[in-house]
């Protein structure tokens, strides 16, 4: 039988180990598009909580024109021309679209997701 020392170290150790495989999954799901954008919009709303029921909307109809057009599920996979192409055909408002994208990909490249936004 372990001694109250004993269990207690234990417990401690298991704790760690979940934090750090925590730590782990979100980085990785960080990675995805749809990750970062959620990532993104968690960050948006602490500094700019009017902003974030618009820029779920952009963020869901643009997720959704890339998944449609066979995209894949990571950040660095969005192709700059296919970018420029959907906020040309963008039915949203188009300085809220490339607001949007100059802020998301701001906060990508600080937060060392991808070294620089897609070029158009």
């Amino acid at each position: 039988m372990l001694s109250c020392e004993e269990l207690l170290c234990e417990e401690q150790f298991v704790k760690r180990r979940v934090k750090t495989m925590y730590a782990r999954e979100y980085l990785a799901s960080e990675r995805t598009l749809m990750g970062a954008v959620d990532s993104f919009l968690r960050s948006v709303v602490h500094v700019r909580p009017q902003l974030v029921r618009r820029f779920e909307e952009i963020s869901d109809n643009w997720m959704d024109s890339w998944f449609e057009a066979g995209g894949e599920n990571m950040l660095e996979a969005v192709d700059g021309k296919w970018l420029q192409h959907y906020v040309e055909q963008s039915g949203d408002a188009r300085e809220e679209v490339e607001r949007f994208f100059a802020l998301f990909y701001a906060w990508a490249v600080k937060e060392n997701l991808v070294d620089a936004a897609p070029q158009r």
